[in-house]
């Protein structure tokens, strides 16, 4: 098993901290948005939302395109999202006991 959510690397920390009661809200980074342009309190405000605070995934840009065989220029193109899944597929698949040599040799995918 394996998942990254706001506040929580792995599912390990996520169950840490909802057992601690704390939460993963906090004020938009600056190297994320710039928030005062798109924060408006009112809400019926288009195209601005009300929201001080959000939750957010770190070390998205920390990512090794080589463990995948990818190019750095590919991964840098590629959505945050396919990042997150590579990392989070192998990170369940060492979880279940398999290693890469292992997968290597068979017909794998994600």
């Amino acid at each position: 098993m394996a998942g990254r959510c706001p506040g929580s690397i792995n599912v390990e920390a996520y169950e840490q901290m909802l057992a601690d009661g704390r939460t993963a809200f906090q004020p938009v980074p600056a190297e994320r948005w710039n928030h005062q342009l798109v924060y408006r309190a009112e809400r019926a405000s288009t195209n601005h939302t009300p929201a001080k605070q959000a939750g957010f995934v770190d070390g998205m840009m920390e990512f090794c395109p080589e463990y995948f065989g990818l190019s750095p220029k590919r991964a840098r193109i590629m959505d945050p999202q396919q990042r997150l899944v590579l990392e989070t597929a192998r990170q369940a698949l060492d979880d279940a006991g398999y290693r890469r040599q292992r997968l290597a040799r068979g017909r794998t995918g994600v």
